[in-house]
């Protein structure tokens, strides 16, 4: 009878190499996609090579009580799936925390049944692989299958959903490296030369062990101390990433999503109220971010300060003349906020392509205050969208009156024509308060979340419907109509063949001329409204807002996710915004604003009274005129992403990743591009730029499925019919 001893002396040294041997193969790929230096090549292999030897080590656990407990071929098989459970249960429990995901037939329970069902498929496969391999001729048929798997899996790992769904990227790099090991362990038992049990095997495996595990203790404690290895990591690696990311989270000991290994930057591992991003209490010798500063800055104080005595200048300044007959002419006139979901800045820079391609968004800016450094607070619809009616960094747990609601309450009829998508995954008890009716355009009818045709002619024709049907109902009684075209966000859904009635035969585009088709097509709706509003006598007398809330990640920059979300790069948060007002003259703004300043700008314009919000008015940038000291003072926008927050302090703009511990500080006057960081230069921008953030509204943000309907039910009982 064989003993454990036995087992062990036996299995081991040829599990262990099954791992090891696995990431050998995995390292040079990994060290291709990060690139030479300053990218953290040595700490990379020890990471991934120590991984590999510790998923080596569970194999041959597993394997020592198959052979010594002498289980049968399939009841040893079922063993063996069940080692999966270690890998799929982490995973199963956040894969369908997405909004969309959260919505599909046994979501609730897939952190039970996937893992189960995983292991329940491999149980057979495993079997059947046992079956080919003791063939003549198997083990060089189930080698080639594995390596070919292990290249199928690596592409699917590297080119899909890179920034999205960290926990399946991390079980598909256990895959390839136990599909790599075993395909090559098939070669070498084919060729009769694969390690067996002799001493040299054993006692080799073991110091290999120790080799690996010392390598993981130098990459774990000093591997990722420099700003360039951890960027290098974040933006180009992916196996490494992951690891990286599952380490920080195994040892986070005070469960506040930070760790001190890895160079994590938690400041305090054994106190959950101190780590990157959290708020700094005021007044106290607490560094509760880990910043380097204790209390609240002076900074700080000098931005509450003169944030209150702006308020005070504001109130004084409208009440003269000038403000006077503006007002007396905008409060009862007609407001259409037109918003073109994903629409980035740069697409509507005064270029002779930009007027060529887009000839009525030009010319709406062109007869507009345009405000050309414009920042949407996040990098995805729900935050963005929801700032833009309420005026609040947290927009869902504002009790205050949202724009609709505030515009109502002023005698206004109030509509909208939102895509059932932006309803979704927004919420619809914060998009529709206040609105006295509402249009959901189904973006998606065939295929849910996947728009593979145009609405912009049909937002268009509802957006003219409800004029057409408030005139008849009310006659001249101003309205506020909110127009939001979604067919730019669907440039990478949206088939071609859909759009030759519209545009002719487009040819094959890539992604970036995809978009601006899509723009183009936007473009031409925003031109029939306007025509619409013209024919039916209204533009006189109507102000129009455009808006976008937020922009687009094309390909052209590897920190950027695939689409948008997570991040806040400035093609991600950089947006155009325009307010016209019939009689007023047009203009260029420079100075930097948020999205959050329209909801004041709006009620401030209707006399409308304005509660005490994080954005502000820029009624003083509307007028010719306005004293300095209410259009020169530097103002912290607020930056707020799931992977990322930060603030712009203009021409300055940090940006912080909070799980790669990353800081990036940008003069925008001088690199709107963002390539140049500045974060490791001057020590007291970097203060600076923290106290700045600091001033600011907090806010958790959480798209899971869960996270949206608890923010739905508070949106909810902030409306004003509560």
């Amino acid at each position: 009878m064989v003993g454990p001893r036995t087992s062990w002396h036996l299995l081991a040294p040829a599990d262990l190499a099954t791992g090891v041997v696995g990431g050998c193969l995995l390292v040079p790929v990994e060290w291709i996609a990060l690139g030479g230096p300053p990218a953290p090549l040595g700490p990379a292999a020890a990471l991934v090579l120590g991984s590999a030897w510790l998923i080596g080590v569970a194999i041959a656990v597993v394997n020592a009580v198959v052979r010594g407990a002498r289980l049968g071929p399939w009841r040893g098989a079922l063993l063996r799936a069940a080692l999966s459970l270690f890998a799929t249960v982490p995973v199963a429990k956040h894969l369908f925390d997405g909004a969309f995901a959260a919505t599909l037939p046994g979501a609730a329970w897939a952190p039970w049944w996937v893992p189960i069902a995983v292991a329940l498929v491999l149980w057979p496969c495993l079997r059947l692989a046992e079956a080919i391999a003791a063939r003549k001729r198997g083990p060089w048929l189930l080698g080639t299958g594995l390596l070919v798997a292990t290249i199928a899996v690596e592409f699917i790992n590297r080119t899909t959903k890179r920034s999205e769904y960290p926990d399946l990227h991390t079980l598909l790099f256990v895959v390839s490296c136990v599909t790599a090991g075993f395909g090559l362990r098939m070669f070498g038992r084919a060729a009769g030369r694969w390690p067996g049990p002799h001493p040299v095997g054993v006692h080799g495996g073991r110091i290999l062990g120790l080799v690996l595990i010392a390598g993981l203790a130098h990459a774990a404690l000093s591997g990722f101390e420099s700003p360039e290895a951890r960027m290098s990591v974040s933006t180009s690696g992916m196996h490494t990433r992951m690891l990286v990311r599952l380490g920080r989270g195994v040892f986070d000991l005070d469960g506040d999503a930070h760790a001190a290994l890895f160079a994590g930057g938690d400041c305090d591992d054994s106190d959950a109220s101190r780590y990157p991003g959290a708020a700094e209490i005021p007044d106290n010798d607490i560094d509760e971010n880990c910043d380097g500063i204790t209390g609240q800055e002076p900074a700080a104080r000098e931005i509450i300060a003169a944030k209150a005595e702006r308020k005070q200048q504001l109130g004084r300044w409208r009440d003269g003349p000038e403000v006077g007959g503006l007002l007396a002419r905008t409060r009862e006139m007609n407001v259409v906020l037109v918003a073109v979901d994903t629409l980035r800045a740069d697409v509507v820079v005064d270029t002779p392509d930009n007027r060529a391609d887009f000839p009525h968004l030009m010319g709406l800016l062109d007869e507009s205050r345009h405000f050309s450094r414009t920042f949407a607070p996040a990098a995805g619809t729900d935050l963005s969208m929801s700032g833009v009616l309420t005026g609040q960094i947290d927009p869902f747990a504002t009790r205050e009156a949202t724009l609709a609601e505030a515009l109502r309450a002023r005698g206004r009829v109030t509509h909208a024509v939102i895509p059932s998508e932006v309803i979704r995954y927004v919420g619809k008890a914060m998009l529709t308060r206040g609105l006295d009716g509402h249009d959901r355009l189904v973006n998606d009818l065939y295929q849910r979340d996947v728009g593979t045709y145009p609405t912009g002619a049909r937002t268009t024709e509802l957006g003219l419907a409800f004029l057409d049907e408030h005139r008849a109902e009310t006659g001249d009684k101003p309205f506020f109509l909110w127009v939001h075209y979604f067919d730019v966000h669907e440039h990478h859904e949206i088939k071609l063949a859909n759009l030759r009635d519209v545009l002719g035969d487009v040819g094959e585009l890539d992604r970036a001329q995809r978009y601006r088709l899509m723009v183009r097509l936007v473009d031409l709706q925003i031109g029939a409204l306007i025509a619409g509003l013209r024919e039916r006598g209204l533009w006189d007398t109507t102000m129009v807002v455009l808006v976008s809330d937020h922009g687009e990640g094309l390909g052209e920059d590897p920190r950027l996710p695939d689409n948008h979300g997570r991040f806040l790069y400035n093609a991600l948060v950089h947006v155009p915004m325009a307010v016209r007002i019939p009689g007023a003259a047009p203009g260029r703004v420079d100075r930097a604003v948020s999205l959050l300043d329209v909801y004041p700008t709006i009620l401030e314009l209707v006399a409308a009274p304005v509660a005490d919000v994080d954005g502000e008015s820029l009624l003083p940038q509307l007028i010719d005129g306005a004293p300095p000291e209410l259009l020169d003072r530097t103002r912290p926008l607020p930056l707020n992403e799931t992977d990322q927050f930060g603030v712009v302090m203009w021409p300055y703009k940090l940006l912080v990743r909070r799980e790669d511990n990353l800081v990036e500080i940008f003069d925008l006057s001088r690199d709107f591009l963002e390539t140049k960081n500045l974060a490791g230069g001057d020590p007291t921008l970097m203060q600076g730029l923290y106290a700045a953030y600091g001033t600011l509204s907090p806010v958790e943000i959480d798209r899971s499925g869960k996270g949206r309907r608890a923010r739905d039910r508070v949106a909810q009982a902030g409306a004003d019919d509560e």
